[in-house]
């Protein structure tokens, strides 16, 4: 894709607001991409499922402070483990119906344009046709040498647990705290049935005395044990 020539088809005149510019790029360029590499969607985001029923999330996010002139915007990058998402909603009486988002990823990253300075969060910008032209072309880019790439690597469960392990959920969640490491350990552990890695994890929750991410250690551990017997009596596992 790179070095292409982008048609798009809205008029540059006054008449055309900056937010329809990236309409166009979304709907002819980025998502036709995104959809070419086995995602679904449309708008402003795309979900790509593992066969373990992880989630990866593409999300083009605009600047709260565009307006009909100029629009800033940037690509979230999150996933979402199945046992994460059924954990995180285990106490509504149903399951949830809706997809996960950006926001609900256990691991969570942005990109930004090409050249952008390492730890500085840029924005691609977006005032005409042209600039949306080129705004495609590095979008898709971005997305083909790193974000597709980093999003198919931790829909490999093993991948994502050993991510867990190094401390490692995405430049956007920061640093984590030991517990909450654990706590999301726990939760995917459990997913592939009893094992000595996930008894050690669940010991150190049942000394802390603290919480883990707000939830009482009880609480999850129950909950995990329970979950890695019934994978074992079942014999499934998420990996």
């Amino acid at each position: 894709m790179a070095g292409e020539s982008t048609a798009l088809s809205v008029r540059d005149d006054d008449a055309v607001a900056a937010r329809d510019h990236l309409k166009v790029v979304l709907r002819t360029i980025v998502g036709p991409f995104l959809r070419e590499q086995g995602f679904k969607g449309s708008g402003t985001s795309w979900l790509l499922r593992s066969a373990s029923s992880d989630v990866a999330v593409v999300n083009v996010q605009s600047s709260k402070f565009s307006n009909a002139d100029r629009l800033d915007c940037l690509i979230n990058l999150a996933v979402v483990p199945a046992p994460w998402w059924e954990w995180e909603h285990k106490d509504l009486s149903a399951a949830p119906t809706s997809t996960p988002k950006e926001y609900d990823g256990l691991w969570r990253d942005r990109l930004s344009p090409t050249g952008a300075e390492p730890g500085y969060e840029a924005w691609w910008t977006i005032t005409d046709e042209q600039s949306s032209a080129v705004v495609a072309v590095d979008m898709v880019d971005r997305l083909q040498s790193r974000g597709v790439p980093t999003l198919r690597r931790l829909l490999d469960r093993s991948e994502f647990i050993a991510s867990v392990r190094r401390a490692d959920l995405g430049p956007l969640t920061g640093l984590v705290h030991r517990r909450f490491l654990d706590r999301a350990l726990a939760i995917l552990l459990a997913d592939d049935g009893p094992s000595t890695e996930l008894d050690e994890v669940l010991t150190r929750l049942a000394l802390d005395p603290g919480e883990v991410g707000g939830i009482a250690a009880p609480d999850l551990i129950a909950w995990a044990k329970a979950r890695a017997s019934g994978r074992a009596k079942d014999g499934t596992t998420g990996g």
